[in-house]
Order: C-alpha cells, then structure tokens, then sequence
C-alpha cells in the first residue's frame, strides 16, 4: 500500500489493511510494542525513569522538598504533578484526544485518590516539616499510549525514589539530614492498557495513527484482577464482547508489567 493512497483515503486504507489482518507496522491485533524501562537516569532527581512503548518515549522525575504542612492535614506531605510536552516539536505532535492537564489530572487522582502514594509517609514532623514531591513527566516522543507509558514512568521513578532520613528538633526547629535513605511503601497501582476500536476489531497497544483513526478508544487500568481506572473516548459503542476481551487482556498485561517494573527497581 503506497504513502499516497494512505495520504489520500487514509480511513479506506486503514480498514483495507485491517480486513487483512495486518496494521501499518506489522503486529497482529492482540499484539504490544517492545516495553523497555530504565530508572536512576536523573543525578539531580531523587528517583527517575525513562520508558518506551514502541515509539513512545516517556522521562519522569521526582524531586523532593520540604515544606510546612496544610493546617487541616498536619500529618501528611504533598505531591505536585506535572506532565511536559515542550521538547516535542510542533510536527512531532500527534492529534491527542486528551491535553496535557487532562492526563495530569488522572496520573495525580490515581497517585493520591487511589492511595499509590500515602501522604502520611511524606511527614517529618507533625504539624512542622513535610516533603513534597514533584512528579515531572517528560514526553520526549509520542506514538500512542501516552497514558499507559506515563503511568508506567510515574511508578518506576517512585520505585527508585529514595528520602534521607530528616531528624526535626522541635525545641530549635533544626533540621537535619541524614545520610541514611529509604524508599516509599507504595500502594498498588493500576497497570493501564489503551485499545483503539474500530468495526469490529480491537487493536491493542495501538499507534498514534491508530488512535486518531478509530471510531473509539478505551483505556483500562487493572489491578490485582479488579477494574480499577475505565476511560473511553469516541462516539461509537464498545460491545460487550470486545470490552471483556479488553478486561481479560487487561489483567494478563498488569501481571507482566508489574512483574518488569519490580524486576527493574529491585522490588520484589
């Protein structure tokens, strides 16, 4: 199939390659992209990541500094997220169907409402001294699944998140830092896993030219078998059938992701 008649009839050349069974890259429906994650990349962030889906390439953040904490939580610390699409060029920017805030938004209800991040472990010293954390998501390069690969970078840069020890004197109000370092009991997040639908075939892991070109997207977070994230975009219905075999492939993903990102950060 030529670039032109792509160009030309991109709708009919998609679905001509579908009705074959082949997408524009080659995978089968049921198919991902390579995952690949490192962590500690950063020298001047407390814990970092970077992470590639296919052609997705995400770099997190996380830095750590202290501050007085809100009258009406004393116990617990903060957490800032951000996600940044500025190093991308304007020809490198795919037609999203959610802005940057909007992604931000549900990195940070997932982080704190969903409890991945206690903020009674971000506490020095009750009502005195509390850390907050900033989260810098970096999209370096954007191929579909920018959601996912933002969610997966999030989590292993807070694996790696390690905090001194900070000894509060309350009598002199001296902080001191010690040469000791911990890591986070995180709680258990959410895997995400982005389908894009269109017709009757479901594609997983699709490319950013998938996503813009079918009739809906669904995005599934699933977490020790339970549903715990549902996002779907696009005006055509999801059947029944293809949403569980969504589910099912939802699960089977959570456990492989997991188990790499654990693997990678040395937590088992």
């Amino acid at each position: 199939m030529s670039d032109d008649y792509k160009l030309i009839y991109p709708i009919k050349s998609f679905k001509d390659a579908l009705d074959d069974n082949v997408r524009y890259d080659g995978r089968k429906f049921n198919a991902y992209r390579p995952l690949t994650i490192t962590t500690g990349s950063f020298t001047n962030a407390k814990g970092s990541s970077c992470v590639k889906i296919g052609n997705t390439n995400i770099a997190c953040g996380v830095r750590a500094e202290f501050a007085k904490p809100n009258p009406g939580s004393p116990s617990k610390g903060y957490v800032v997220s951000n996600v940044d699409m500025s190093f991308l060029s304007t020809s490198a920017k795919p037609k999203l169907r959610m802005t940057s805030d909007m992604i931000n938004s549900l990195i940070y209800n997932i982080l704190v409402d969903q409890s991945v991040i206690k903020l009674e472990q971000l506490c020095i010293q009750r009502k005195k001294l509390v850390w907050v954390l900033f989260i810098d998501i970096i999209c370096l390069e954007i191929d579909g699944g920018l959601l996912s690969t933002a969610m997966i970078a999030c989590i292993a840069a807070l694996k790696d998140l390690k905090l001194p020890k900070v000894i509060y004197d309350t009598d002199t109000d001296k902080i001191e830092i010690g040469d000791d370092f911990q890591k986070l009991s995180l709680g258990r997040s959410p895997t995400l896993s982005t389908y894009s639908i269109f017709e009757e075939k479901v594609l997983m892991d699709p490319s950013a030219e998938e996503e813009h070109i079918a009739h809906s997207q669904v995005a599934i977070g699933v977490v020790n078998d339970s549903i715990g994230l549902f996002i779907k975009s696009g005006g055509e219905p999801v059947h029944i059938d293809q949403l569980n075999s969504c589910i099912v492939d939802a699960a089977r993903r959570d456990v492989e992701v997991t188990s790499i990102i654990n693997t990678v950060t040395n937590d088992t």
